[in-house]
């Protein structure tokens, strides 16, 4: 199916993302994979992350909404419970749409080691719903970023924090930068994990749980950083004026997804649970970051931090 920018607005339109509502985002937007000349959408709404999946197809002079649904059969809304993976929504083959969803037992178990699989299959009139299974959820890269996050915030300690930078190279260390009000004003720490966190979840399979243990066992090390207070409230500022919302993937100069075998990821946490999670693409050229602005707020604090770091290290009296 051939559409062009009009068209892509009127499916929008009618799969209810107004043009002035900036609150809801497409997380996929499919018109090949589900066949009969349907549109697959997936739309994310509200917090915590939840989403509706939106089936639209053409009629004379535009489109309709053929399906939606936005809770399982027991009608639970199809969001991510607290520290859990979010719902991932796919066309396995034509006609057929798998939903997997996360289950948090009594809704927060941190580990949400199993998750279910809603499929819905086309009719000839809409989709129903043709099964439903459960699953046991390996520990993956997902989880081990949990748990290096959750062994990040556990060694924050109590101080309120009003942001923290989460650094996750492909191998060790990881570490994290947070702003946390302190007795004197706001203070920026360093959490920094003195050896590596080693999961070996790609040879030996693990639940979640057994991944979040590893991670605790390891507990990184916190340390002030020597930046102002007044310097650590313009950060704090700066992030506030940043829209969250991320592209689903760096993109080189002609618009297409770029992909990376190595590299860094990057994540930001605000109170209230609000994230984001985008590459750190440095220097690299003719590639756009999934959040520019964010990814500049990010690279400022790391740069301000390490050199907070190389001014202690010059003049050791001064710490």
């Amino acid at each position: 199916m051939n559409l062009d920018p009009k068209d892509v607005r009127q499916i929008r339109l009618v799969a209810g993302i107004g043009d002035d509502d900036p609150a809801d985002s497409i997380r996929r937007f499919d018109v090949k994979a589900l066949g009969h000349s349907h549109v697959l959408l997936t739309i994310e709404r509200g917090e915590p992350s939840c989403v509706e999946v939106v089936v639209v197809a053409p009629r004379s002079g535009g489109f309709r909404k053929v399906w939606s649904v936005d809770s399982t059969p027991a009608h639970e809304p199809l969001c991510r419970p607290p520290n859990c993976w979010p719902p991932r929504v796919w066309a396995k083959k034509k006609g057929e749409i798998e939903i997997s969803l996360p289950i948090a037992a009594s809704g927060v178990d941190p580990d949400c080691a199993k998750g279910r699989v809603l499929t819905y299959r086309w009719n000839k009139h809409n989709y129903q719903l043709a099964e439903e299974k459960k699953f046991d959820t390996p520990c993956g890269i997902e989880t081990t970023y949990r748990a290096i996050s959750l062994a990040f915030h556990e060694a924050a300690g109590p101080s309120e924090t009003l942001a923290m930078l989460e650094v996750f190279p492909s191998f060790w260390p990881q570490r994290a930068i947070a702003i946390q009000h302190a007795p004197a004003g706001v203070a920026v720490y360093e959490l920094r994990f003195e050896k590596p966190v080693e999961f070996d979840w790609l040879t030996h399979r693990q639940t979640p749980a057994e991944c979040m243990a590893r991670a605790k066992a390891v507990a990184p090390i916190k340390t002030v950083l020597p930046i102002s207070s007044e310097e650590a409230k313009e950060f704090v500022a700066k992030l506030s004026q940043i829209d969250l919302q991320t592209d689903r993937c760096p993109r080189g100069n002609t618009g297409e997804c770029s992909h990376f075998l190595d590299g860094t990821m990057l994540a930001v946490w605000l109170p209230g649970g609000r994230t984001a999670k985008f590459h750190d693409i440095g220097g690299l050229k003719d590639t756009v970051s999934e959040n520019p602005s964010l990814h500049q707020w990010a690279q400022a604090l790391l740069l301000a931090a390490e050199n907070a770091k190389t001014a202690a290290r010059a003049n050791p009296s001064e710490r």
